[in-house]
């Protein structure tokens, strides 16, 4: 096993487990994969294995009728599958092939949600946005949020962020967007938000379907949160926004990425190629030379034909794997200006409250020496 896909594994063991077991996924199972996983390359496979063991028990469950059971299992599976390939390109089709098993598998499970999902299709430049409707029982025309997934989350990945506005009284339009779950093969990632949204909610004044059409509002996560704010900007139906870690400025933080995120994001803005036109030291995948020449690029320098986005750190630190905010004032963060900012950052409230003691105190000495005087 080579240090670097050992440190991926563990990369995604510390980042990742609380975050999908928030979102659905046994923490039983994703213990027992990381205990399975010794290669990077072994991670989707192990959990298809696990997606297909609860995809048999949901087909049995629902063979006999138990359809409240069989829907949670269908769920899991579909978990498991995303899980698989997220942030994972070592075999561009099995991420594919997984892609599709968690569409069609939470699928299965939509009309015994509760409350029941409902697929819509808003058309989109010759194809269509996807998306799962869910609206709270009893409620006479709800008000909608419109929520966007992140980086390489998808709209089947978001379940218990809905039945947090579910249980409020409000209905949820949970969607995949350029460059997000089915539509990642077919669009990059892109700014130019209010093109994705406007349409969508076209599609729903179409369609009243029973909601509040003059209360809508978007919830973006992590990537999202910077799609939301700029979708709101032009479409003014938009009338309320959530940025939940929303990115301001990732190249400032670029150099202390980990590599999955990385490779996600070469992966998703469709840049492989042109990094290999631009000689980038991005990675390019298993099997190939993955710096031709050259210095890691600018984050900046993204295809000309797309509008470029500002980034961010997409990972949340979990305790262990925060920057140490006394290593990063040493400088053993790292001598890149956007590191050292990073670290300033991460020193967070303690640094700027030993700044205004300092400041304090010379006020002091002035004030003394001026009595003096």
């Amino acid at each position: 096993m080579t240090t670097e896909t050992a440190n991926r594994v563990q990369l995604a063991a510390g980042h990742w487990k609380p975050r999908f077991v928030a979102n659905g996924i046994d923490a039983n199972d994703f213990d027992r994969v990381l205990s399975e996983t010794v290669e990077w390359r072994d991670w989707a496979p192990n959990w298809m294995r696990v997606g297909d063991e609860h995809r048999a028990i949901a087909d049995e469950a629902e063979r006999s009728g138990h359809l409240v059971t069989a829907a949670d299992a269908y769920q899991r599976a579909a978990w498991c599958y995303h899980l698989g390939k997220f942030l994972w390109f070592e075999d561009r089709a099995l991420h594919d092939d997984l892609r599709e098993r968690t569409v069609a598998t939470y699928a299965k499970a939509l009309p015994r949600l509760d409350p029941p999902g409902r697929r819509i299709e808003a058309p989109f430049e010759g194809a269509i946005i996807p998306g799962i409707l869910r609206a709270p029982r009893g409620a006479s025309r709800p008000p909608v949020v419109i929520l966007v997934p992140g980086l390489d989350s998808v709209k089947e990945e978001l379940y218990a962020m809905e039945n947090d506005f579910l249980r409020r009284g409000l209905a949820t339009l949970t969607i995949d967007g350029p460059g997000q779950g089915e539509n990642a093969p077919r669009f990059p990632i892109r700014a130019d938000w209010s093109s994705v949204v406007s349409p969508l909610v076209d599609h729903l004044s179409a369609d009243e379907r029973g909601l509040d059409l003059g209360r809508v509002g978007l919830m973006g996560i992590s990537m999202g949160g910077i799609y939301g704010p700029r979708a709101a900007a032009k479409e003014k139906r938009l009338r309320a926004i959530v940025a939940l870690a929303g990115p301001y400025d990732l190249s400032e933080c670029w150099a202390a990425l980990n590599p999955l995120t990385k490779d996600g994001y070469v992966f998703y803005t469709h840049s492989r190629d042109e990094a290999w036109r631009e000689g980038s030291a991005l990675p390019a995948g298993p099997g190939r030379a993955d710096r031709p020449r050259g210095t890691e690029r600018d984050p900046a320098a993204l295809p000309r034909r797309q509008s470029r986005l500002q980034q961010h750190s997409l990972q949340v630190p979990t305790r262990d794997g925060r920057l140490d905010g006394e290593a990063a004032r040493r400088g053993a963060i790292g001598r890149d200006r956007g590191e050292r900012r990073c670290a300033r950052r991460a020193a967070g409230p303690a640094r700027r409250s030993r700044r205004r003691r300092r400041h304090r105190s010379h006020i002091d000495v002035g004030r003394r020496r001026w009595r003096g005087r």
